[in-house]
């Protein structure tokens, strides 16, 4: 039985919205599920960028331990960091307070300066 040219362009615009309509719900089902996922992959990052902004060595803060592997190397580049800058306010603190005893050869002190830059043989 052959089909009148109105009934077929009818179908074919059925078909054409519910093809339509079945792509629209899976991309919006994909969409909600990848902004799931990516949020669950991201937020051990967003928590630990958000303690190294909190981070303040002078203060003792330790930073927490890192929660995926791909981290820890992260959080011991803030840590050996922190040891770093605590160093250098140690050392400047020192120095500022006079505290810092620098020890001269005594043969630069009675300005006696043979022998001292020898060469090495």
């Amino acid at each position: 039985m052959a089909q009148r040219t109105d009934e077929r362009k009818l179908q074919q615009s059925q078909v054409t919205l519910v093809s339509l309509g079945t792509a629209l719900l899976v991309g919006l089902v994909t969409s909600v599920w990848l902004r799931r996922r990516v949020r669950r992959e991201l937020d051990p990052l967003l928590l630990m960028s958000d303690a190294v902004r909190r981070h303040d060595p002078l203060q003792g803060d330790e930073l927490p331990p890192a929660t995926r592997d791909e981290l820890v190397p992260m959080r011991e580049a803030v840590m050996a960091l922190g040891q770093r800058l605590l160093h250098a306010v140690a050392i400047r603190s020192a120095c500022s307070s006079g505290s810092l005893q620098v020890e001269f050869p005594q043969s630069l002190v009675r300005g006696d300066i043979r022998g001292t830059f020898a060469p090495a043989i």
